[in-house]
């Protein structure tokens, strides 16, 4: 339903009345106010509650094993993106403030769920709010589905619990950590419940830290990703509409990597490009340390 009205919208405003939307996340979210526990909430969530049974219902009658998990986001280091008051329900800036001042009271415990409160009553439907993982393991009982326990694992891989731009890289889509870490936790869920094989062997399975170092992210990418998300977090809904931020247009590269990836996200060279023209200069200078070494010798 959402997504209908936040369409018709595109269609009665025209291609040139959102041009002011830089980014295509910005044109998808447009400035929609779904207030906590309102009519278009309340209709969102049931279905999704209607789409999930659907699914579930299709893959058993199918004989298909199926497991689902939780949601997590970004509570803490993610101020809410509009704050309205709404009946009984204070403002979602006022409410993030609590849970920052707890956090400086030592009060962990506490910060964490005011955080998700903050977030549940942020008006701007970035993030599901929790009762979407509520809704998540009803259904999951309903039809005898595991669960993978992604909170707890996000949870238990930050500082004080609280989740935040240690795993994050905005407000939902993690890091490149955060991608490992939830790989590991659906590998661990297929292991428990037996899944691909009821008896894994352990001798083929390796630590986490070797996956982990094995994990094919180079320093290009992750430049670009941090670019990408710079620009991103540049325009509405992290910026203002009318005051964008300029953390992109006056970024200062600190490596050959970082100078390839902004030449790359500014659409001056290609990434395929960007990789050929590393790999020369990383073997220009292994070639020069070798030099030096050999004379050193």
């Amino acid at each position: 339903m959402l997504a209908m009205q936040i369409l018709m919208k595109w269609i009665d405003v025209g291609t040139i009345g959102y041009r002011h939307y830089s980014t295509l996340m910005g044109r998808m979210i447009d400035e929609q106010r779904v207030p906590y526990q309102g009519a278009v909430y309340q209709n969102t969530k049931e279905n999704f509650r209607r789409n999930l049974q659907g699914i579930l219902q299709q893959a058993d009658i199918a004989g298909v094993p199926v497991m689902i998990s939780e949601l997590v986001s970004k509570v803490r280091d993610q101020p809410p993106f509009t704050s309205i008051e709404s009946g009984e329900f204070p403002a979602a800036d006022v409410v993030y403030q609590q849970a920052n001042q707890q956090v400086v009271d030592g009060n962990y415990q506490r910060a964490k769920e005011t955080y998700f409160r903050a977030k549940d009553l942020d008006a701007l439907r970035f993030r599901a709010p929790e009762e979407f993982n509520d809704v998540i393991h009803q259904i999951a009982e309903e039809f005898s589905v595991p669960v993978v326990p992604m909170k707890h694992y996000f949870e238990q891989a930050s500082p004080n619990g609280l989740v935040g731009e240690n795993l994050m890289l905005e407000h939902l889509h993690p890091n490149v950590d955060g991608a490992h870490l939830m790989a590991a936790a659906f590998f661990d869920a297929l292991r428990k419940h037996g899944f691909i094989s009821r008896e894994w062997n352990e001798v083929l399975i390796k630590s986490m830290a070797f996956y982990s170092g094995e994990w094919p992210v180079t320093e290009l990418d992750r430049a670009l990703g941090r670019l990408r998300v710079m620009h991103l977090m540049d325009n509405w809904p992290f910026s203002p509409l009318d005051a964008p931020g300029n953390a992109f247009e006056h970024y200062q590269p600190g490596s050959m990597a970082e100078e390839l990836a902004y030449r790359d996200a500014k659409r001056e060279l290609g990434f395929e490009q960007a990789r050929i023209d590393l790999a020369k200069y990383m073997n220009h200078k292994n070639s020069l340390r070798w030099r030096c070494l050999n004379i050193a010798h």
